[in-house]
């Protein structure tokens, strides 16, 4: 994560700032179906679970279900919806993407036909 000098209450000091990455999947995704790859532009850096992060569904899953989130094709997390619930949850450890890593989405293999209209915000630090 990179920090920048900033004035702080009269004084230089290192700070980071936040970055905010919003997103919206429309429709019903597939069964594995690649829902996002977007190559950074900037270093981000994601706390565990990625804390402050938030996601809501339009339509609820029938069943419980998970979109894997992946760094350059590893997983790194996952963004769960239980039965039922238009409010998902991230799960993950923390890390940092560099310029030219590549943020995705893969939505679960197993398919829910009424799983749809996916929002995450996903808030992170540079």
């Amino acid at each position: 994560m990179t920090s920048y000098l900033a004035l702080v209450n009269g004084r230089m000091a290192n700070q980071t700032f936040p970055y905010d990455l919003v997103l919206f999947f429309p429709g019903n995704p597939g069964p594995s179906a690649l829902l996002l790859s977007n190559p950074m532009v900037r270093a981000i850096s994601f706390a565990v679970n990625f804390a402050g992060s938030q996601a809501t569904c339009g339509t609820s899953p029938t069943n419980a279900t998970a979109i894997e989130i992946l760094k350059n094709g590893v997983s790194v997390g996952l963004l769960s919806f239980a039965a039922g619930a238009t409010v998902g949850v991230f799960t993950g450890a923390a890390v940092t993407f560099v310029i030219g890593d590549i943020l995705s989405f893969r939505a679960s293999a197993t398919y829910d036909p009424t799983f749809a209209d996916i929002g995450p915000t996903m808030t992170g630090t540079r």
